[in-house]
């Protein structure tokens, strides 16, 4: 029999974690820790040992008290939701070691009630699935692969800008919190100097409600070193950490992540979808180039013209005439030569 795998706890009793951290790497007294907690002394012990033995540096000294030196490189749900004022998205966070793919679990608990916003994100993921059923492959510990469920009352022909509206939020929070500008791919794919950083998952489904249901799930690569990927995956693939030289602080991008991707998903809820294709033009390599496109088996060349928000893509084809392609049905690849 498998074992289903089993998400991280909550780590943080009562006042326990918020009173390490806002004294982070100095010393907070029993008294101070007993009063912001109610814990007794025995089980202030167990919980500190509990936080040691997920990762959290402490220390401990029996007169002077505990110090949070350092917090573990893990996307714990304490640590992602500590400081997020979101509303909506990332109310609830529920992080797994190892599962199959983000995206089942948030299907599986969204047939079972889960609340719009809720967050899913795994360490390692054995399954995980791209658009158009290609894998998605990264190393555990290494980036961020999450799943939200969405319950949008949006407008038919708006729903696809659901992928570019997410697109947009991932580039605007890796933008704010590493200082790398990435492009937008069509439709969902997140590119740095023409290699994948990372990419965009929408599923739906009915689940006998009269509005359908979404899952929306993000990839990144964050810290992946160059030997962490295999020659043929380095050709076409990139990462945060190789982009900006140094490690990033994974817990910080999902925080923006999930932020972002609030502000962006409430524009697309009011009916605000011009800001969305505002921004994706900002960030589109694709304007103005000359590229092969295909369309449900028939291949179009042509230079892109413009996005239609309601519609998709602007094509001029060689022969000038002009031919609208909406994203869910398109692939876009570079012209050679």
């Amino acid at each position: 029999m498998t074992r289903k795998p089993s998400p991280h706890p909550s780590t943080q009793p009562p006042g326990l974690l918020a009173c390490l951290h806002t004294k982070r790497g100095y010393w907070v007294t029993l008294t101070q820790m007993r009063a912001a907690t109610g814990l007794s002394q025995h089980a202030l012990d167990k919980q500190i040992a509990h936080l040691q033995s997920a990762g959290y540096v402490i220390e401990c000294h029996p007169r002077l008290g505990y110090a949070l030196m350092e917090v573990p490189d893990r996307l714990l749900p304490d640590e992602v939701q500590r400081g997020l004022n979101t509303r909506l998205i990332g109310r609830e966070v529920i992080t797994f070691e190892r599962t199959s793919s983000t995206m089942d679990v948030a299907w599986r608990l969204a047939q079972s009630g889960a609340r719009e916003g809720t967050v899913v994100f795994a360490e390692a993921q054995t399954q995980g699935r791209g658009r158009m059923g290609r894998a998605w492959l990264c190393p555990e510990h290494s980036g961020i692969l999450m799943s939200v469920i969405l319950r949008p009352h949006i407008r038919v022909e708006h729903v696809s800008l659901l992928t570019l509206t997410a697109a947009i939020a991932a580039a605007e929070a890796i933008q704010k919190t590493t200082s790398v500008v990435t492009h937008i791919k069509w439709p969902n794919d997140l590119v740095l100097k023409d290699k994948k950083l990372g990419g965009v998952l929408v599923e739906a489904r009915p689940l006998g409600r009269r509005w359908p249901v979404f899952v929306l799930g993000i990839g990144l690569n964050v810290n992946l070193g160059a030997t962490d990927m295999p020659g043929d995956i380095r050709r076409l693939a990139t990462s945060l950490q190789i982009a900006a030289g140094r490690r990033q602080d994974r817990i910080e991008i999902a925080r923006a992540l999930i932020s972002s991707l609030e502000a962006w998903y409430g524009l697309l809820r009011d009916g605000k979808v011009e800001h969305i294709a505002d921004a994706w033009r900002e960030r589109a390599p694709l304007l103005g180039q000359r590229l092969l496109v295909e369309k449900d088996g028939t291949q179009y060349r042509g230079t892109i013209l413009d996005f239609s928000p309601t519609d998709g893509l602007v094509l001029r084809l060689e022969g000038g005439a002009i031919k609208v392609l909406r994203g869910e049905q398109v692939v876009v690849s570079q012209e050679n030569g």
